[in-house]
């Protein structure tokens, strides 16, 4: 499994992306290609990595990374939680294809973040996002 995540330069906002090698998901795939593309524009805040996340199992199980693709965030070496009305507030599970949303939400963890803060609230509200 990989792991592709943004930190920033000093303060490290981070985005964690979760795929197997074997049969990387349409999902991985569809987040992997939106982080890729709003790198250059979030350059000055946030930069992307990517982690195998094999080597790091006791990280797995401190933040239950089981879905298969998980967006974070961190900001110097701290878990910055984002409220997306969702009820998880530690990360971001599903497909996010609109840059500027992307952008957006990276935006407003670094500026709660830089403030001190550990949970900000997202520009948008996520709760309706998936009707059943």
């Amino acid at each position: 499994m990989s792991v592709s995540y943004f930190q920033l330069p000093t303060y490290t906002t981070t985005r964690i992306r979760v795929d197997t090698k074997a049969s990387p998901c349409r999902t991985c795939y569809r987040i992997s290609t939106t982080a890729g593309s709003i790198a250059e524009k979030v350059k000055n805040f946030a930069v992307i990595y990517l982690v195998d996340i094999t080597e790091v199992p006791d990280f797995n199980k401190m933040y239950e990374l089981y879905d298969p693709c998980t967006v974070m965030f961190f900001f110097r070496n701290k878990h910055i939680m984002i409220d997306l009305g969702t009820g998880n507030n530690n990360k971001i599970n599903w497909t996010m294809e609109d840059k500027q949303e992307m952008i957006d939400i990276v935006e407003t963890v670094y500026r709660g973040a830089r403030k001190g803060r550990g949970l900000v609230v997202s520009p948008k509200d996520y709760s309706t996002k998936y009707r059943y």
